[in-house]
């Protein structure tokens, strides 16, 4: 974080640097002092969604859920291809209570990511805590087939198991 203090008393029109300082003491868990540095670069570089994308990340520790879920929603409009910025973004909203939003979001990460393993299985629980059972096992079958070493998957055996005794029992009960 020094070198980054220095540099910014050196250029303070230097937006990596307050990038660079707002990482590290996000870091270091200082959400508040990290927002008014990511804060400097996005003003010095409006432009960039990785900036965006950071602050969001700051806010959310400071539990700025609603600004968060804002600096998400602009990376996502700087950078429309971004995997990670919707996958954030759904992380954001699964917190907010908004699930529909949440698995929109993640959709749109695997879609443009398939290989990223984790948002299957993300997706997974949120559909299990829809009920929507069918969706639920389909994801999280996709993700032990492509991440059969993953050390998530004790967790996902476990819903997995979960998910068909509840889809046995809902099936006999129709």
């Amino acid at each position: 974080m020094a070198d980054a203090t220095r540099a910014i008393e050196l250029d303070p029109k230097n937006a990596l640097a307050w990038v660079c300082r707002g990482l590290a003491r996000t870091s270091l868990g200082a959400n508040e002092a990290a927002i008014d540095d990511l804060s400097r670069a996005i003003d010095l570089e409006p432009g960039s969604a990785a900036y965006w994308s950071h602050r969001a990340h700051a806010r959310y520790g400071a539990g700025d859920l609603d600004g968060a879920l804002a600096d998400a929603t602009r990376s996502i409009e700087l950078a429309p291809g971004d995997a990670d910025s919707w996958s954030n973004r759904g992380v954001i909203r699964l917190v907010k209570k908004d699930r529909a939003g949440a698995i929109s979001d993640l959709s749109r990460a695997i879609e443009l990511a398939p290989d990223a393993a984790d948002r299957w299985l993300e997706r997974a629980r949120i559909r299990h805590d829809i009920r929507d059972i069918a969706g639920s096992v389909a994801d999280v079958k996709h993700f032990l087939e492509i991440a059969p070493r993953s050390p998530r998957v004790a967790e996902a055996r476990d819903l997995l198991q979960d998910l068909e005794t509840k889809h046995k029992g809902g099936a006999s009960q129709h």
